[in-house]
């Protein structure tokens, strides 16, 4: 039959058909291509010159359905390789400290990580010199009284690290040793208490006196028995 044949109200459900089928194709074909890449993570904040992490690169299609296949086609670069490197697969090392952003490239499709290092810039340790007492207990021996010692860690932007101790040493162990957070004395003397995190350190000055007083007599620890 000719077109010219046909009823009207056939052509109209023809001319509706044909539209349908167009508009499923278009949206079926819009899954076929991925529209974005999913992050995993969006940024992060490294701690530490050295530390590693892997970063991912999901693509999906504007419905969300994803492209796993794809993820291997995925490459990375850094703005910035000197504070964060990062291999075309994604695996991250922080370098120095500072920031930078990772882009995850696919095809036309770019998408941005931002990331920090934070590196120790400096130890604050409270107090300007350490004064620590040796004194002899009723039987004459040494009593060595610890001194607890507060020190920050700072980044190299002045924030203070929580949660982040130094670790203190005595520059001279023969006249005081650390216990954690504690200086113990050992013999009079001076010497200098060493706090140090990462490439940051400080010092302070460490006195150890005597009391003057001097050992009693031995005395016995047990109970004598006389017969």
């Amino acid at each position: 039959m000719p077109f010219r044949d046909f009823p009207r109200a056939g052509l109209v459900r023809l001319a509706s058909a044909l539209l349908a089928s167009a508009a499923l194709t278009a949206a079926a074909g819009c899954t076929t291509q991925p529209a974005k890449l999913e992050l995993e993570p969006k940024e992060h904040t490294f701690n530490g010159i050295g530390e590693n992490l892997w970063f991912k690169a999901l693509p999906k299609a504007e419905n969300g359905k994803p492209f796993p296949k794809l993820q291997a086609d995925v490459r990375w670069t850094s703005s910035d390789p000197g504070i964060v490197s990062i291999d075309a697969h994604g695996r991250a090392q922080a370098v120095g400290a500072g920031q930078a952003v990772l882009t995850a490239t696919l095809g036309t499709l770019k998408y941005d990580a931002r990331v920090e290092v934070r590196s120790e810039g400096r130890i604050e340790i409270e107090g300007g010199e350490i004064t620590l007492t040796l004194s002899v207990d009723e039987f004459g021996d040494p009593v060595r009284e610890p001194v607890t010692v507060k020190a920050a860690v700072f980044d190299t932007l002045g924030r203070k690290y929580e949660g982040r101790k130094p670790v203190l040493r005595c520059a001279d162990e023969n006249v005081c040793r650390t216990s954690n957070d504690k200086v113990v004395p050992v013999e009079p003397g001076e010497t200098r208490l060493i706090a140090s995190s990462g490439s940051a350190s400080a010092e302070i000055p460490v006195k150890v006196v005597s009391d003057g007083k001097k050992p009693p007599r031995k005395k016995s620890r047990g109970n004598s028995i006389t017969f």
